[in-house]
């Protein structure tokens, strides 16, 4: 399965999964900051929306189950690339130093990466598979 090329829409939709977890990071740095910075007055009103308080846990739990959903991997260098990439956001040739190989080899690995991903997530049904019609997607 690590060998296969993805299409650009089954790339995009495992991209789009794992980018997750650095999108809620980012709300959750957000809110950190604007509950340090806000007056006394404007963090009452803040801290009795509903809405923030569950869009908060929901980053939350998305953030754990991108992470653990890497964690579960079989190790190797592809496990280890989605996690410096996508959980601790290096770049692809930051990561070829932390892993030891070359830039291009880095690059190689993240496609065989995306492709053990992308299988991953359709054999656990976090993504439907692109490609297969509507009717074939039901359980």
């Amino acid at each position: 399965m690590t060998d296969r090329i993805l299409t650009d829409a089954q790339n995009k939709k495992t991209e789009n999964f794992l980018l997750g977890y650095r999108k809620n990071k980012l709300m959750l740095q957000i809110e950190k900051y604007e509950e340090d910075n806000y007056d006394e007055f404007e963090t009452d009103k803040f801290e009795e929306d509903p809405d923030v308080t569950n869009e908060l846990i929901g980053a939350r739990m998305e953030m754990y189950k991108i992470r653990h959903f890497i964690m579960d991997l079989p190790n190797g260098e592809e496990k280890l690339l989605l996690y410096f990439h996508y959980v601790k956001g290096e770049s692809v040739e930051r990561c070829s130093e932390l892993i030891g190989v070359s830039r291009r080899s880095a690059f190689r690995l993240r496609h065989k990466a995306m492709a053990l991903a992308y299988g991953e997530l359709v054999r656990r049904r976090l993504i439907k598979p692109e490609g297969t019609p509507e009717s074939a997607r039901v359980c």
